[in-house]
C-alpha cells in the first residue's frame, strides 16, 4: 500500500452520483410499491436531504466525500437528518398526509443506514472552504432535535467550544516531549525524525480498525449553551487526520540469514473534550511487528509499509518544530516565521 495524501478538493459529482444512485433506486422502488407517486429524480432529493442538503444539487456542488462505516448508525447514533427527509417530502408531494411524511421519513431513513455510507464530515474541518461550510451546515442541520455525531459538526455548530486547528496540526518538539501520553515514546520519535526514519502517512493505515486514532470523529452529549451542568456526560473526540510513522528493522535479511523483523511505529495528535477540562491535546502511538521470513521469504504479522512515497519528516533546531519539504501546508515549515 502506498501513500496517498489527501487533496481535501472534495469528491466528483459523478462518484456521488455513483455511490447514492443505487439508494435512491431503492428508495423508488419501495415508495412506488406503497402507492405514492414519483420518479427517481424525487427519491435522489430524499436520499440528499437525509444528510441535511436542501436539493442533491447543493450536495453535488459540495464535493461531500463518502465513506463507508459498519458502525456508522448504530443504537441512534447517526448523521441522518429525518426531519430534513421530512421537509423534503412535503415540498416534494404537496397533499400527501402528516402520517405519511413520517413513514417516508423512516423509510428512507433505514435505506440510508443500510447503505452504512457516512459524509467524511473530519475531511470537511480540516480543509476550510466555502464548500466545507456547506457540508458542515448541512449535517449539523435540526442539531437541537437530531444531535450531531461528529466532533466537527459540534463545533461547526457552536455546539462544543472552537479551538485553534493550525495550533492542533502543527508540531514542535517541545510540546511533543511534555505529551505526558507518550513518556519516554516522545524522545523515541524525536530521534528517529533526526535520523532521517520517520514519515508522513495521510491516508488510513492498513490496519484502522486497530488505530483510529487519526480519523476519529465522535461526539456524544449535549449543547452546552443550553445546559452548561451537561459537561460530565459530553465527550468529544478528533483525530489529525495524518499519522507519522517510524520503521526500524531488527535483523538481516539475507537469504540464509536470521528472520528480520520489522517495528512499525504510528503516532498521531487527537484532540478530546471531556468533563469540565474542555479541549486539550494529546497523542496517541501504536506499533505493530512484521516478521520477515528468510527461508520462505514472507512477511508475517501485520502489513509491511511502503514509505517509499511518503513524505520525509524533518526536525529544525532553529525552532524546534516538525516539517516536510513535501506535504500540504499545515505541515509546512513555518516556526522560524513565527519568531
Amino acid at each position: 500500500m502506498h501513500c496517498k495524501l489527501q487533496s481535501g478538493g472534495g469528491a466528483p459529482s459523478s462518484e456521488t452520483k455513483r455511490l447514492l444512485k443505487p439508494i435512491g433506486e431503492a428508495v423508488l422502488a419501495e415508495l412506488v410499491g406503497r402507492g405514492h407517486t414519483l420518479v427517481l429524480s424525487h427519491a435522489q432529493e430524499l436520499v440528499a436531504a437525509g444528510f441535511g442538503f436542501h436539493t442533491q444539487k447543493l450536495l453535488l456542488q459540495s464535493g461531500a466525500r463518502f465513506v463507508s462505516s459498519s458502525t456508522a448508525h448504530t443504537d441512534g447514533h447517526s448523521q441522518i437528518r429525518t426531519a430534513a427527509i421530512e421537509r423534503r417530502c412535503r415540498a416534494l408531494m404537496p397533499g400527501i398526509s402528516e402520517v405519511e411524511v413520517l413513514s417516508i421519513g423512516m423509510r428512507v431513513t433505514d435505506h440510508l443506514c443500510q447503505s452504512n455510507l457516512v459524509i467524511d464530515a473530519q475531511d470537511a474541518f480540516l480543509h476550510p472552504s466555502t464548500k466545507s461550510q456547506t457540508i458542515l451546515c448541512s449535517l449539523a442541520a435540526d442539531y437541537d432535535t437530531f444531535r450531531p455525531v461528529n466532533a466537527s459538526v459540534a463545533i461547526h455548530a457552536g455546539i462544543l467550544p472552537k479551538f485553534e486547528l493550525a495550533g492542533f496540526r502543527s508540531i514542535d518538539v517541545h510540546r511533543l516531549k511534555s505529551s505526558g501520553a507518550l513518556f519516554g515514546d516522545a524522545t523515541h520519535l524525536a530521534d528517529g525524525v533526526v535520523s532521517k526514519m520517520v514519515r508522513l502517512w495521510m491516508s488510513a493505515p492498513p490496519d484502522a480498525a486497530r488505530f483510529p486514532a487519526p480519523y476519529e470523529d465522535h461526539y456524544q452529549g449535549h449543547d452546552l449553551r443550553l445546559m452548561p451542568d451537561a459537561r460530565d456526560s459530553t465527550f468529544a473526540r478528533l483525530g489529525a487526520g495524518f499519522c507519522l510513522v517510524m520503521q526500524s528493522q531488527f535483523g538481516s535479511r539475507r537469504q540464509h540469514g536470521p528472520d528480520a523483523t520489522v517495528n512499525t511505529t504510528f503516532f498521531t495528535p487527537v484532540a478530546e473534550f471531556a468533563a469540565r477540562s474542555g479541549w486539550y491535546f494529546t497523542w496517541v502511538m501504536s506499533s505493530s511487528m512484521t516478521h520477515l521470513s528468510q527461508t520462505k521469504w514472507r512477511d508475517r504479522g501485520a502489513p509491511l509499509l511502503d514509505l517509499g512515497n511518503c513524505p520525509l519528516v524533518e526536525y529544525c533546531a532553529k525552532c524546534d518544530q516538525l516539517h516536510s519539504a513535501d506535504s500540504p501546508p499545515f505541515f509546512a515549515h513555518t516556526g522560524c516565521n513565527r519568531h
